[in-house]
């Protein structure tokens, strides 16, 4: 009895993690335009992922926050995303930004891929002229 408990255990945690999502991220990169950020990851294999979170935290912030929700397309794919929001906030976190992926299984499991930092500098002209404009709102 003891031993088909056992069994019977082992065999419904594997059926469980069967369900889960698996993802091979093959690279996720980061580089400024000096306009905004380019994020852009590729992966090899998808399987029960229902989407992705894009993640950033600004300057010394711990906390992330999600500025973007991506269906999953299936594998293999590639994914891109410009994130315009980066040039409002960079004279304040010092062009220091991380970002990371949040990975939502279909069946509601979540994994997290590396995080990347990204260096994002605006020039002073454009950081003068975006105070300007910001001024006159």
């Amino acid at each position: 009895m003891r031993r088909s408990l056992v069994y019977g255990v082992a065999a419904l945690l594997s059926s469980f993690a069967l369900l889960a999502a698996e993802v091979v991220i093959d690279s996720f990169t980061g580089r400024s335009t000096g306009s905004s950020i380019v994020l852009e990851w590729r992966v090899s294999r998808e399987e029960r992922v229902l989407r992705y979170e894009l993640e950033r935290a600004a300057g010394q912030e711990s906390t992330y926050r999600v500025i973007a929700t991506i269906a999953a397309k299936g594998a293999p794919a590639t994914y891109t995303y410009e994130d315009k929001d980066a040039p409002r906030l960079a004279a304040e976190v010092q062009g220091l930004y991380r970002y990371r992926l949040k990975i939502v299984g279909s069946d509601g499991s979540l994994s997290y891929s590396n995080t990347i930092p990204v260096v994002h500098n605006v020039s002073g002209v454009r950081r003068t002229w975006g105070m300007i404009k910001e001024m006159f709102r």
